[in-house]
């Protein structure tokens, strides 16, 4: 019996029959005209019929595969079906306007061929090289239908009490993403902490081509082991094969390395600096696992760290920039990181502060680790005219969606992105407190130091609450900075790294943040 075909299989079907069809009118009203005079009848000929008669029949090979999806989607909570509708219509306006303008490409190949005097042959390999190749387009295809699914049961979710929870479901192997990892290890999670702890994984589970969806957790969940996800993920850390886990939409976010200008030192090195430390000393802590024993060439005099520095190679007046943003925050509160190295493999972080749990969640050891091209002095930072010119461009993409929208109603989701944006257009002046900070080593220091203050005294529901009690709003994020609105644990470090540095912020999220640290 003959397996029936897939909807991307369909897909690709349809549009090579398109290309085919054009290509060939196209040639046959060309045939034995002079170049010139082909080209300029080629671009001239109407395909609109050829292509409504394409994005119809792609139309309801993706209706077959939402109606696939929804038959396997159980009903949580009531869902009207215009909702329903109005997301497969969205998810099929945005598929075929991913497809492009597929008759301007065949004209524009055929017509450029036929002017160059290329054959047929020759001709139709350009086209095919300038359409969607058949795993791309199974990688659209494929996004799709996973995030209607996930929109479904996002949109029935929000309908439920607050306080129920889902888990993540789906295959463990050696294709799964490092966030889907850490998203199913997470165990059950309701909407806020999921939208709190992974910024839109509820619709976009761990991006494109994931197979991963939520369900409502029920204490059976098929395809939910999250002890096995924090195995792998153990595994994966030990071995040096753990990158920091990040969801769609932070990705796309386009986090850079912070920036600023260079300065002198904020602090003096104290009698036990770290600089005084880093040269001959090899003494490794049996205790720590092999791959950060490996990491290891000298101890740490400073008092902040009870185990190993691994810093090979970063100048001394980096190290010093490094020493002075880290040892009066961790020394103020008494907060001793296990390890201080450098970031391996490829990061978009400048720096990153870690921690590594046992199965139960219990933490075992942490660390604070930077980019190696960043503490170096090569390293050439974003500079205050390069992020006017991004919010710039943010702001013509803002005022081309509003004309878009006019006189409609924009989608949900879309809306919400909209907003955000515009918060972020009115209130945002850097992207980090680094960005305008005297040394942007020192600043990312102190920013990590208190991400480690943060986890070691436990503060996130302090913060929390202190956050609701001074009524700190999104655009008080942003003027705090982009990074500070990108989640409330960024916001802290961000926050204390401002008030350490005297740089100006809302005056409410200050106390905020005073009011947290209070008796710590």
């Amino acid at each position: 019996m003959t397996a029936m075909p897939t909807p991307e299989q369909e897909i690709q079907k349809i549009i090579e029959e398109t290309t085919n069809i054009i290509s060939g009118v196209l040639f046959d009203v060309s045939a034995g005209l002079p170049p010139s005079e082909a080209a300029r009848i080629i671009s001239n000929l109407p395909t609109g019929k050829i292509i409504d008669d394409m994005n119809t029949k792609i139309k309801s090979a993706l209706d077959a595969g939402y109606i696939s999806k929804l038959k396997v989607t159980t009903a949580i909570a009531p869902i009207q079906a215009a909702v329903i509708t109005s997301y497969v219509n969205i998810g099929s306006a945005e598929f075929l306007s991913r497809i492009g303008d597929l008759a301007g490409t065949v004209k524009a190949e055929v017509a450029r061929g036929i002017l160059s005097g290329a054959g047929r042959k020759e001709i139709m390999q350009a086209i095919n090289g300038s359409t969607l190749r058949p795993d791309q387009l199974e990688t659209l295809v494929n996004t799709g239908l996973s995030t209607f699914s996930r929109t479904i049961n996002a949109t029935m979710a929000k309908e439920l009490p607050a306080d129920e929870k889902f888990v993540y479901i789906g295959p463990m192997d050696e294709k799964t993403r490092d966030v889907c990892i850490e998203m199913m290890a997470a165990g059950p999670l309701t909407v806020e902490e999921i939208e709190e702890q992974f910024p839109g994984a509820l619709v976009d589970g761990g991006g494109f081509n994931c197979r991963h969806n939520w369900e409502l957790d029920t204490g059976e969940n098929v395809l939910h082991d999250p002890k096995n996800a924090q195995k792998i993920k153990d595994d994966k850390i030990l071995n040096d094969k753990w990158k920091k886990p990040r969801t769609l939409r932070q990705t796309q976010a386009g986090i850079k390395a912070p920036a600023a200008f260079k300065a002198p030192d904020i602090t003096k090195l104290n009698r036990k600096g770290l600089l005084n430390n880093l040269e001959g000393l090899t003494t490794v802590t049996k205790e720590l696992p092999e791959h950060l024993q490996r990491l290891t060439r000298a101890t740490a005099g400073n008092p902040a760290f009870k185990a190993k520095v691994g810093l090979a190679g970063v100048p001394n007046n980096m190290l010093r920039s490094i020493t002075n943003g880290l040892s009066p925050i961790l020394n103020r509160y008494n907060v001793k990181v296990d390890n201080l190295g450098l970031i391996r493999g490829r990061s978009r972080n400048a720096a990153q502060y870690e921690r590594y749990t046992d199965i139960g969640g219990k933490m075992k050891w942490d660390g604070i680790r930077f980019r190696k091209d960043y503490v170096s002095n090569s390293y050439r930072p974003q500079t205050p005219s390069q992020y006017l010119s991004m919010k710039q461009r943010a702001k013509v993409m803002q005022q081309n969606e509003r004309l878009e929208w006019s006189g409609r109603s924009m989608p949900t989701s879309r809306k919400t992105a909209f907003d955000r944006r515009q918060v972020f257009i009115d209130n945002a002046e850097r992207f980090t407190i680094s960005t305008v900070a005297p040394d942007r080593v020192t600043s990312t220091a102190i920013h990590e130091a208190w991400h480690a203050v943060d986890h070691h005294k436990k503060l996130n529901g302090k913060w929390q609450q202190a956050l609701k009690r001074n009524n700190v709003t999104l655009a008080d994020k942003y003027k705090v900075s982009e990074y500070a609105a990108s989640k409330d644990a960024e916001l802290f470090a961000e926050t204390g790294t401002a008030i350490e540095l005297k740089i100006k912020i809302p005056a409410n999220v200050k106390k905020a943040f005073e009011e947290t640290i209070e008796g710590v």
